[in-house]
């Protein structure tokens, strides 16, 4: 564990704050279902243990992901405390107690990609795609100026060598660039649902999209590691996290539209 003189030379003290000076909720404490598997009681002990470490530590003023890991594990913890889920958990770990567990570290992770994914997606849209518009708009300036120049000395302007050459090929690489452009413009606005990577839906701002990526990403999930749907498991968990009253034949259209997984442009 790094001192907060040892912080200051590692980071300069322009960017270190005292921790009282970050957000720090409580690290709740959960009562787990009696009849949960030890295995998984141990786990969660170990990641609660783990926040109660992060909570404390001066690394938060530099990297600071302690306040987001609390809220996943409070979207997710009813899952461990209500007695609705007991026979979801006992099922699951007859079936694999090892992947149980790791079903359990996408519950935690999901909201953290879905968060990313919107960043990079908006990231693409503010920023990469931006890019390529101003290109265009520069080359059709450009195109004009070669053509219709209103300058005192264009005359001994286009004596320049090339001028030409440009004027007769930068129209042709315009019409050619503009064309790719659309073309990738389309291909990162329908960049396909990975329940690990990118689990966004197409309208991702909308209030019910976390929901409908966590529906999908367990389905995902459990068709992976289970070989099974669990839609009526999928039903209840929506229902105990985010309060959903979705009926198993509503999950089933949510999971049919995501479950072709093919290489995204943001792999």
């Amino acid at each position: 564990m790094f001192t907060k003189e040892e912080m200051l030379e590692y980071i300069g003290p322009s960017k270190l704050k005292d921790l009282d000076e970050l957000d720090t909720p409580e690290v709740p404490e959960i009562k787990f279902l009696p009849s949960l598997h030890p295995a998984i009681k141990e786990f969660l002990q170990e990641h609660l243990d783990f926040l109660n470490k992060t909570k404390k530590d001066p690394f938060r003023v530099y990297d600071d992901y302690y306040p987001s890991r609390i809220k996943y594990l409070n979207r997710v913890q009813g899952m461990f405390t209500k007695k609705e889920m007991k026979s979801f958990w006992d099922k699951l770990c007859q079936e694999s107690v090892p992947k149980t567990l790791d079903f359990i570290i996408l519950l935690l992770s999901i909201e953290n990609n879905f968060n990313n994914a919107i960043r990079k997606k908006d990231y693409i849209y503010e920023k990469e795609l931006k890019k390529g518009e101003e290109v265009i708009k520069i080359m059709d300036e450009l195109i004009y100026a070669l053509n219709e120049g209103e300058f005192n000395c264009f005359k001994q302007l286009n004596t320049v060598e090339g001028f030409y050459d440009i004027q007769k090929f930068l129209p042709k690489f315009k019409a050619a660039f503009s064309a790719k452009y659309e073309e990738v413009k389309k291909s990162y606005r329908n960049i396909p649902f990975d329940p690990e990577r990118y689990p966004l839906t197409r309208k991702y701002k909308e209030s019910n999209s976390l929901a409908i990526a966590f529906i999908r990403s367990i389905h995902a999930f459990f068709m992976k590691n289970f070989g099974k749907p669990m839609y009526s498991d999928i039903a209840l968990i929506s229902e105990i996290v985010f309060q959903t009253s979705y009926i198993e034949n509503y999950i089933v259209k949510l999971v049919v539209i995501s479950t072709a997984l093919e290489d995204s442009p943001l792999k």
